[in-house]
Parts: C-alpha cells; structure tokens; sequence
C-alpha cells in the first residue's frame, strides 16, 4: 500500500511539473533519440563537426593546390600528354629509396625533437599547456553541472568565460606590445 501511494505522489508530480510524456518515455534523457525537428537549439546534437565538414567541402573546392611536389607531378602529366613523351622529367631524376624517406619523415623530427634542449623544453612545455587546457575544458562542465546543478546547455556556457579571457588577454597583448616593439625601436635608432 506505502508503495502505491509513493507512485501515485511521482506520477502526480510529474504531471503537475508539466511532463506531458506517456508513462513509457518517463526516465533519463541520457538514452533518448535525438530529434532534428529543432536541431539547432538541440544541446544532443554536435552541430560543430558538421559545420566543419561543410567548411572544409567548400574550402577544398575553391582553394589551390599549393604542394609544390603535387604541382610538378600535375605539370609532368600534362606535359606528358601535350608532348607524348612518357617521363617529361629531367634526365637525373630519381625515385626516393622507401628507407630515405622514412628517415626524412620520422626520424628526423624524432632526433630534433630528443637532441636539442630548446626544442625539447618547448614541446615539453606545449604538452603540459594542451593536457591542462583539455582537462580543464573537459571537466568544467560537469562541475558545473554536479555542484551547481546546472543543466546540460546551461553548464556549457561557462566556457564562455574562458573564450572572452583570452580575446580580451589576445587584444591586449597586441597593443602593450606593438607600443613597446615601438619604444624598443626608437631606443635602438
């Protein structure tokens, strides 16, 4: 009897809460299929990588190649079908051994990266600032929403704060430092 009566309380506190779904679809949202009647306004639905895709249909449409090796090999087929010559290329040209060009791709920046200091500590440094700036944007939101008790869409606004930071950090640093660049070359002529 105690738990009939507990039921009925939630099911009549649901309904005066204004949830006006049948009794089936009652529970977490976490399961629910995502509509894309209101896609937009919808915080399940990721708009961003399509929105990345879109851009980067267009700009691989409009751009130019700029790969000087993909240029040549383009000019080297259009001069073979223009002149019939099969290897338009000059007489000393050769293939790169598949050993070279493994050394040149992977070894090389390995040996840069391990042997000198400078760049070592650099990339040190710029593996510390990407882990701490991935863990801060991956669980600001959940505290926000387990503390607070923020919702979904509202929990994802406190990025924001961090976004206009370093606009603000971005375009301030420009003018310091374009009126001392100015200062510092006043001194030296």
């Amino acid at each position: 009897m105690v738990a009939s009566e507990t039921e009925s309380d939630t099911s009549i506190n649901a309904e005066e809460a204004g949830d006006s779904r049948p009794a089936r679809d009652k529970g977490t949202d976490s399961h629910r299929i995502p509509s894309f009647d209101n896609a937009i306004t919808d915080p399940n639905i990721p708009l961003g990588p399509l929105f990345a895709s879109v851009v980067t249909a267009i700009v691989m449409a409009i751009m130019r190649e700029t790969n000087s090796a993909m240029i040549l090999s383009d000019k080297a087929s259009r001069l073979c079908k223009q002149t019939g010559n099969p290897n338009p290329g000059p007489a000393r040209a050769t293939q790169v051994p598949l050993r070279q060009l493994v050394e040149r791709a992977l070894i090389r920046p390995l040996r840069i990266l391990f042997l000198s200091p400078i760049v070592f500590l650099i990339g040190l440094y710029k593996a510390l600032v990407f882990g701490m700036t991935y863990l801060l944007f991956a669980t600001l939101p959940s505290v926000f929403e387990e503390t607070y008790g923020w919702g979904i869409g509202i929990s994802g606004l406190a990025d924001l704060a961090i976004g206009s930071g370093c606009a603000i950090g971005l375009f301030t640093f420009a003018r310091v430092e374009c009126s001392v660049s100015a200062r510092i070359a006043r001194l030296w002529e």
